[in-house]
């Protein structure tokens, strides 16, 4: 037991002996995590083992700024991690390569040159300036890709002139493309100092962004030349590079060839278009020195050979030399002997080292002519053989239509030369009152002729119109018709907006019996000349002739358009129909007399007795008496009933008194004053019941009438009683 003690005391010495002064216990202090952002790009939602590692809540790492340490926890030590974030100017989720942390602090720093991977995705690992293919570079020259290892050729330039070559870098990437150094685009290779760069004008491209740069090339002797263009940027893909040449050239003429604003290669076509045979159309073309010394053309030896040569004819020569830059011009006669395809071949010798003798096809194209005659008249077209309707031409007067002849084709068409007539007619009634002026039409011109009609019957007129002409068709003929006629009136009845034909109807309704009805008759005329109306012979006849009565007379002459009423009064004086005809006489040859029916309905009328208190309607001798409720006795009651004429005619209250009752108990204090009710009229009556013993009392009120029932009885009741003490 004692040798037990002692072994325990001693271990309570040892690990004292491992507690700092002061006697606490002290856990075991965890390794730090220290993150530095040293690469080109601010990051963002850093973190490791999902301790956040952004500086003061921004939730940004910036480039350069300050290290950030976190303690780690103890479940982080000796296994593999990875830091996740986001590069905040394209927004995509990275982490890093695995680290694994010990128990000592561990300091991790961001280079653009870090591998990085996007999260989720594998096959995206590149270095953190280039992830996710985030810059392209893509160069244009004059619109079209340069692909890389492309060999460009800049042409030509004159010794000791400059050239100017543009090309375009695009960024096709998702992320900013960064030009790398002061100059970077580098020309490689070029020993004589012939070409020279103009650098973009900023060090970095937005995504879908472009700039331009410029490589100028200054040859310095007549020789060949060529270089390497290399453009260095953060492309994931390395440098972008291409090769280039050109050539340094002496000073020598260009010859060009234009016709128009075209300009006309070796061998190619100057085509004059259609020309009509034994016609002749004159092109001229133009010799331009677009080179860099005087071109000198030979200008006896211009030549025109081939197939139709004799078609075409050199009308000048072009100058001699043409300076830089200046050009001359010279005219060919185009004149085609047949149909279709006209061809030469132009020839034009110079001191054009690459084009010595200039060889141009000619084409014209022969065209057969031909003369169309087209007439018109007011915008109408007349075909040939067709008729033309003159129109309506009062007897006593002429009217007259001008129409135009026009040649629509494309040679001369050619009239009869004066004095010989170009337009006849075939009856004198249409006269041919101006010839033409006018007896050689070029292709699109015209001239005029005018016929005139003077009628002397009253009747359709016709004749046959010929013109003649040279045309294909030859002979132009078409058929004129008018009508002569005399101005007459024209008289039309209208009766509420609608025009009555001969022997229609005037329907004037429904009307009762004994009653009337005014109407007004409309007579209008729509005639050429005054209508003159008989008034003292319109008449209406008839069965029912007294049915209608003429009121008033229309005005006995009315005007070309204008119009006038009279009125008829319909009074039926049978149930039914009741029929008349109208007569009025005028001077309209195609409507005298006028006929008109006239019609209405007759109607008898009928006076209807309705009696209602409030808005109930009592039945005649009604088996229910109509309670006028209990009365105290001393006391009475008061009732008032309204009388209202429900029919058509007037209702005529003919008792004496008017109103009667059977009983003393129920009274008619005052007789209704108005005892002839009209339709829709009413009047009204009170009945005043006085109870004297305590008993249920009955009476009826009988109402001569001149309705169709002639007696109205209304059955009454009340009941008197006496009050009772409580």
């Amino acid at each position: 037991m004692k040798k037990f003690i002692t072994l325990a005391v001693l271990i309570m010495m040892v690990l004292s002996g491992c507690e700092e002064p002061g006697g606490d216990n002290v856990t075991t202090q965890l390794p730090n995590l220290i993150i530095k952002n040293e690469s080109s790009f601010v990051l963002t939602n850093v973190v490791f083992s999902g301790i956040s590692f952004t500086a003061d809540g921004t939730n940004e790492l910036s480039p350069l700024s300050p290290a950030v340490s976190k303690p780690l926890k103890e479940s982080d030590l000796n296994k593999s991690g990875y830091i996740t974030f986001v590069r905040k100017d394209i927004g995509i989720a990275l982490k890093t390569e695995a680290i694994s942390i010990n128990d000592q602090d561990y300091s991790f720093t961001f280079l653009d040159s870090t591998v990085v991977e996007e999260q989720g995705n594998s096959s995206n690992k590149r270095s953190l300036a280039q992830i996710s293919f985030l810059s392209q570079v893509t160069v244009q020259r004059g619109g079209l890709t340069v692909s890389k290892s492309d060999n460009i050729n800049f042409g030509e330039s004159l010794i000791d002139v400059q050239k100017q070559n543009d090309f375009t870098i695009k960024n096709t990437g998702v992320g900013k493309l960064l030009f790398e150094g002061i100059e970077p685009v580098k020309i490689i290779g070029d020993s004589d100092g012939v070409f020279s760069v103009v650098q973009p004008s900023s060090s970095e491209i937005a995504p879908d962004g472009s700039l331009s740069f410029i490589i100028n090339f200054t040859p310095k002797a007549a020789q060949s030349y060529s270089a390497t263009v290399t453009i260095k940027t953060n492309d994931q893909n390395g440098d972008f590079g291409f090769s280039i040449t050109a050539a340094g050239v002496s000073p020598k003429p260009i010859a060009e060839i234009f016709y128009g604003e075209i300009e006309i290669s070796q061998n190619g076509i100057i085509d004059a278009g259609e020309v009509l045979i034994t016609q002749s159309k004159n092109i001229t073309i133009t010799l331009k020195n677009s080179g860099s010394a005087l071109l000198t053309i030979n200008t006896a030896s211009i030549s025109i050979n081939g197939t139709d040569a004799s078609v075409f004819t050199k009308l000048g020569d072009p100058s001699g030399n043409i300076s830089v830059g200046d050009s001359s011009t010279f005219d060919i006669k185009c004149e085609p002997i047949k149909e279709g395809d006209n061809n030469a071949i132009l020839r034009i010798p110079t001191d054009d080292e690459s084009r010595s003798t200039i060889e141009i096809y000619l084409r014209v194209t022969g065209v057969r002519g031909a003369a169309v005659l087209e007439l018109i008249q007011s915008s109408v077209i007349i075909e040939n053989n067709s008729l033309f309707i003159f129109g309506r031409v009062e007897i006593g007067t002429f009217q007259t239509r001008t129409f135009t002849i026009k040649n629509t084709g494309n040679i001369n068409l050619n009239l009869p030369a004066a004095p010989n007539p170009v337009v006849s007619s075939s009856n004198p009634v249409f006269v041919v009152q101006l010839q033409p002026a006018n007896r050689v039409l070029t292709p699109d011109s015209s001239t005029t002729f005018i016929i005139r009609l003077l009628p002397s019957a009253e009747a359709e007129v016709s004749s046959l119109i010929n013109i003649e002409n040279d045309s294909e068709d030859g002979l132009f003929s078409f058929n004129i018709n008018g009508t002569g006629y005399v101005k007459r009136p024209q008289i039309e009845i209208i009766y509420n907006d609608v025009s009555i034909a001969q022997n229609n109807t005037i329907d004037a309704g429904d009307i009762l019996i004994t009653q009337a009805k005014d109407i007004s008759v409309i007579i209008r005329n729509t005639g050429e000349a005054l209508l003159n109306i008989d008034t003292s012979d319109i008449t209406i006849t008839g069965t029912d002739s007294s049915a209608f009565t003429k009121i008033t007379n229309p005005a006995a002459n009315i005007s070309v358009g204008e119009e006038s009423s009279f009125i008829i009064k319909c009074e039926p004086v049978v149930e039914g129909e009741n029929t008349a005809i109208l007569t009025i006489p005028s001077d309209d040859i195609n409507r005298n007399p006028v006929i008109i029916n006239l019609k209405t309905i007759g109607h008898k009328g009928a006076s209807i007795f309705e009696l209602s208190q409030g808005a109930a309607v009592i039945a005649n001798n009604s088996l229910t008496p109509f309670d006028m409720g209990q009365v105290l006795l001393g006391g009475n009651t008061s009732i008032t009933f309204k009388i209202r004429n429900t029919g058509n005619i007037p209702l005529e209250l003919t008792g004496t008194p008017f109103i009667e009752s059977s009983s003393d108990l129920f009274v008619i204090p005052v007789q209704p004053t108005n005892t002839v009710l009209n339709p829709a009229y009413d009047t009204t009556f009170t009945v005043l019941y006085t109870p004297t013993e305590e008993q249920t009392d009955t009476a009826f009120i009988t109402i001569l009438n001149n309705s169709k029932n002639s007696v109205y009885t209304l059955n009454l009741k009340a009941t008197g009683y006496t009050a009772t003490a409580d």
